[in-house]
C-alpha cells in the first residue's frame, strides 16, 4: 500500500460511522429480542420474560413483557414491566419497545425506547419520561441516544379504567386523585416533551458531537440494559429519599 493509500485509510477509520439510512441491521431480529429479553429479566430480578411480536401502526415491533403478562392499553396488546410496586399512586411500569422494519428480508431496527408510567396501577398510570435512541439519518439533527421529559405534557391524561385491576390494587374504586386531569399549558409555552436531552454527547472533547455511537448488537443490548438498570436505580433512590 502506497503512503497516499495509508493516509487516506488512516482518515477514513479516524471518521465517524455514517448514520444509516434504513436503519441498524440486525442478523436476527428474533434473537436479538431474546438478547434484550435478558438483560431486562437480570435487571428488575424477574422470573421471566421474554419478546412479544406486535404489530404497531409504524409497523413490526418487539416488546418485553412478564409472565404473568402486564398491559396498560385498552387492548391489551402492549406490554409492561412492573419496576416499582406502587405503595400508594407511585407504582412504576417500564415498556421497553424495539421498532423495526424488513428490507430484502433483512431486519433493521428503526426506533428504540424506553417508557417509565407511574400510577396506582398499569390502566391509570401516566408517561412521565423516555429513553430513546433512534438509528436512522433523518433523526441525526437529535441527540441520539437521548430522554425526552413527558410528566406535565398537555394532553396526556392519567388513565382511570382499573377493570381487570392486578392485586396491587387495594380498591376498586377510582380513588379522587386518579381522577383524569391535563395540565393547562400557555400557548407561548414550550412543549419539554419535544426537547431531546443528550445522553452521551462528546463535548468536552469535540463541539458538535452530541450522539454516542452504538456500533454493534451487543453494545445496542447493553445500552438497554444500562437504561433498566439506571432508571430501576433512581426510583428507588427517589423512595428512600
Amino acid at each position: 500500500m502506497t503512503r497516499r493509500r495509508q493516509a487516506v485509510a488512516a482518515r477514513r477509520s479516524s471518521e465517524p460511522c455514517p448514520t444509516p439510512v434504513l436503519g441498524f441491521r440486525v442478523e436476527k431480529i428474533a434473537n436479538f429480542g431474546k438478547s434484550v429479553a435478558s438483560v431486562v429479566q437480570r435487571q428488575l430480578e424477574m422470573s421471566f420474560a421474554s419478546a412479544d411480536e406486535v404489530e404497531t401502526p409504524r409497523g413490526p415491533s418487539l416488546r418485553i413483557r412478564s409472565n404473568p403478562r402486564i398491559t396498560r392499553d385498552e387492548e391489551q396488546r402492549f406490554a409492561v414491566l412492573l419496576i416499582r410496586e406502587p405503595t400508594a399512586r407511585d407504582g412504576a411500569w417500564l415498556e421497553v419497545a424495539v421498532d423495526y422494519e424488513w428490507e430484502r428480508g433483512v431486519a433493521y431496527i428503526t426506533h428504540v425506547s424506553l417508557k417509565l408510567y407511574v400510577g396506582p396501577a398499569p390502566a391509570s398510570s401516566a408517561l412521565q419520561f423516555r429513553a430513546e435512541w433512534d438509528p436512522r439519518s433523518e433523526a441525526s439533527s437529535h441527540a441520539q441516544p437521548h430522554w425526552n421529559i413527558d410528566a406535565g405534557r398537555p394532553g396526556t391524561p392519567e388513565r382511570v379504567d382499573v377493570t381487570g385491576a392486578a392485586p396491587w390494587v387495594a380498591q376498586p374504586a377510582t380513588a379522587p386523585w386518579a381522577a383524569a386531569t391535563e395540565t393547562p399549558t400557555a400557548d407561548n409555552e414550550r412543549d419539554l416533551s419535544h426537547f431531546h436531552f443528550a445522553m452521551s454527547a462528546t463535548w468536552q472533547h469535540a463541539q458538535g458531537h452530541h450522539s454516542g455511537q452504538i456500533e454493534d448488537e451487543k453494545s445496542l443490548v447493553n445500552w438497554i440494559s444500562g437504561c433498566v438498570a439506571y432508571i430501576k436505580a433512581q426510583l428507588a433512590h427517589r423512595r428512600s429519599a
